[in-house]
């Protein structure tokens, strides 16, 4: 028979040591996908960016979960209160109940619901994110925004020889690139790289 090693304890830094290694590893996964994912994303498949942004925000709240960022409840509590949060729960508001009187209120509601999900999921990006971000998360963004543009030219000339890509995706590469370029841009002057 072999005899039993006794149990070890493992000290609290050891643990809050992983713990921050863990949520700076998921941190890192959600920049990875909303910088480099969804650019390219948008342009290749029609539901990329439905499928990376999630993902990318439950990282960010999993990240806050297992290593909570000093001040986080003050932080979101005093998100809530500012004007344009409060201004746009209004706005939820008015049209939910404008979907009442609507005559196509399934549709009208799809939309609600899709617009108060999207609202909610930048709230806890927003909020759930560390306040000093790495050096190497900030350059995932220009480095993004140009695997954008790749993925965009190379859809344009596809479709130039015949390939059946909708121009739809294009325009929707644009649009994702468009909102990219203002956190590239702050990356890069936050680096003193413009």
């Amino acid at each position: 028979m072999k005899a039993q090693t006794p149990m070890t304890w493992v000290p609290n830094q050891a643990r809050s040591d992983e713990a921050a290694d863990a949520a700076q590893f998921l941190s890192r996964l959600g920049y990875v996908l909303l910088a480099l994912g969804a650019p390219a994303a948008a342009v290749l498949h029609e539901l990329g960016v439905f499928v990376l942004y999630p993902i990318a925000i439950a990282s960010f709240v999993l990240a806050a979960l297992v290593d909570p960022p000093t001040g986080l409840v003050e932080r979101m509590r005093g998100a809530l209160t500012r004007p344009i949060v409060v201004l746009s729960l209004a706005a939820v508001a008015w049209a939910g109940v404008s979907v009442l009187w609507t005559p196509f209120s399934i549709p009208a509601g799809q939309h609600l619901l899709k617009m108060a999900l999207w609202l909610v999921s930048l709230f806890l990006a927003l909020t759930t994110t560390r306040g000093h971000a790495r050096a190497t998360d900030l350059y995932l963004f220009p480095i993004g925004l140009v695997l954008g543009m790749a993925a965009m030219f190379a859809a344009f000339v596809a479709n130039r020889h015949g390939a059946d890509i909708p121009g739809a995706r294009i325009s929707d590469g644009a649009l994702v690139l468009v909102t990219t370029l203002f956190p590239a841009i702050g990356g890069l002057a936050a680096r003193g790289r413009s």
